[in-house]
């Protein structure tokens, strides 16, 4: 076979074909007319071409009518390019197979976030990182997919947040961060990673109010994510103030609920549960009981939870244990006020004294002499617990004081 080169190249078609954000591929059919022939491609936006330095090679002997096919990369999302495509030989070059296109704009892409743990108590912060490909960058917004757990949070430039609460201890959490564009129409992307949170045993001692020489009790509750076998703790309060220390347990799943040192300013109390079974969710542990010895002035004892050890089925300890202590409001012959607020409200003042007694209570703004006293309540206690609302207050300062009449 022999070949003649009379003739110059032709390209008949140009396409393109998986066009994205940065990359296409460009389809010729190109005619060798009987010759060795080069194809390549050139681009630019409108008619400024530049090659894309890629070129294919046609044999002499593959017919009339060959498919030539590159890919490129390294374009602009959101982009008007044309492209044409040259043949090549020695006889000469033939310039055709015009084609222009738009590259679609580029969805926000958010880096891969590796799994998270994070302990009940602690706070968890996860920043985002998106890469906007379009020119000019579009504005991001960031949100939280569907079924986020209560408490999460994403700021506006992508920090996921999260404080988890004791009841969403000891799970594991899938999170799905969005981003999404302001382009017409929005693009948007996600990335999901897992966050398992630290198992949690809370503890929650309750309070009283007791007339010196008489006794009262308070109620304990546990709440846990993981079962629990056995719990111990002591509780440390005012020395000299109490004794005859006791349990009674009301839950019925407890094989054993028992207190040491029972005359003692720390206590300890036991609890445990028979074979096969565990404390798992809430549950009220018992009461403890105590008497308030006829001794000493009126004050606030509180009982603070010291020792705890929380066993779980698995004869592990429990790493971290919450607790909320609680005390014992002594009542002697002195009166006790106690100011408190309510969700930013107006101040609320507790009086605690004994029945049957007349008491005024009274403010003041500053304590520099002489002090102006204002009685703005007298009354007559019908339960060791009052409760009086004075305000409202605006900016300043309020003391207040009860006198027994």
């Amino acid at each position: 076979n022999s070949t003649s080169q009379s003739t110059a190249p032709a390209v008949t078609t140009l396409a393109a074909s998986a066009v994205a954000p940065t990359k296409a591929t460009l389809n010729a059919t190109a005619d060798p007319n009987g010759s060795v022939m080069a194809v390549y491609f050139e681009y630019g936006p409108t008619t400024a071409y530049g090659n894309v330095g890629a070129t294919n090679t046609l044999a002499s002997d593959l017919g009339d009518a060959h498919a030539v096919a590159q890919a490129i990369t390294g374009l602009l999302p959101g982009t008007t390019l044309h492209f044409q495509a040259v043949a090549h030989n020695s006889l000469g070059t033939y310039f055709g197979g015009d084609l222009t296109f738009i590259t679609p704009a580029a969805p926000p892409m958010l880096a891969a976030v590796p799994d998270q743990s994070v302990n009940v108590g602690s706070i968890l912060l996860v920043t985002n990182t998106v890469t906007d490909a379009n020119a000019p960058p579009r504005q991001i917004t960031f949100s939280l997919g569907a079924g986020a757990p209560a408490g999460t949070s994403i700021s506006t430039n992508g920090v996921f947040e999260w404080a988890p609460a004791c009841e969403q201890g000891s799970t594991t959490n899938l999170i799905t961060v969005w981003a999404v564009d302001n382009g017409t129409p929005a693009l948007s992307n996600s990335v999901s990673f897992e966050v398992t949170v630290s198992a949690c045993v809370r503890l929650t001692v309750g309070s009283s109010a007791v007339h010196i020489g008489n006794d009262t009790s308070v109620p304990v509750n546990l709440y846990s994510t993981v079962g629990l076998t056995n719990l111990s703790f002591s509780l440390a309060t005012l020395a000299g103030r109490f004794g005859n220390w006791g349990i009674a347990a009301s839950n019925p799943g407890l094989v054993t609920a028992a207190v040491q040192a029972p005359d003692a300013s720390q206590p300890q109390f036991n609890f445990a549960v028979p074979s096969g079974h565990v404390l798992l969710g809430a549950s009220s542990l018992g009461t403890i009981s105590v008497q308030a010895l006829a001794t000493g002035n009126s004050a606030f004892a509180p009982l603070t939870v010291n020792s705890i050890v929380a066993t779980a089925s698995d004869n592990t300890q429990v790493g971290s244990v919450f607790v909320f202590p609680g005390r014992v409001v002594l009542i002697a012959a002195q009166p006790l006020l106690e100011a408190s607020f309510t969700h930013g409200a107006n101040p609320v003042v507790t009086l605690y004294g004994n029945p049957g007694s007349n008491y005024s209570v009274m403010s003041a703004t500053n304590l520099s002499a002489p002090i102006t006293w204002t009685t703005f309540t007298n009354f007559t206690l019908t339960t060791p617990v009052q409760f009086i609302t004075p305000g409202p207050f605006t900016n300043q300062m309020e003391i207040f004081r009860a006198l027994q009449q």
